[in-house]
């Protein structure tokens, strides 16, 4: 299962993502766009392969529209679960996450997403 976005934030939370991004290690680093949860790796197919040649049936996808409506506290929730910024320390995640909150100023935001869902089984 994945939720990938479907859309963009509205209101728009670009100034936000563009701070998270200037702030972020480097994308070599992390391995993915450290503001995307990874998108990259669905949309790769990477996570397919372990798949390919097995004895499972090929890949059922269904897809659902899953939007969200968050307000402020909750989209700055959504932006600290992300690893690479529990990994700073308190005196630099703490200010951080203080601009972020700044930069949101509207009461209610929403998020456009799609859960991908896919499911196999073995032959029988």
């Amino acid at each position: 299962m994945w939720n990938v976005p479907a859309g963009p934030t509205e209101p728009s939370i670009a100034s936000v993502v563009r701070l998270l991004t200037e702030r972020a290690p480097a994308r070599e680093r992390l391995g993915h766009d450290p503001v995307d949860l990874n998108t990259t790796r669905f949309a790769s197919g990477e996570w397919r392969a372990p798949f390919a040649g097995s004895q499972f049936d090929e890949l059922s996808e269904a897809r659902l529209p899953n939007p969200q409506t968050l307000d402020r506290e909750a989209l700055v929730a959504f932006f600290e679960s992300m690893g690479w910024l529990g990994d700073l320390p308190e005196s630099e995640r703490r200010p951080l996450m203080n601009r972020v909150r700044s930069l949101l100023d509207a009461d209610r935001y929403r998020r456009s997403w799609e859960t991908r869902i896919y499911w196999t089984r073995l032959p029988g």
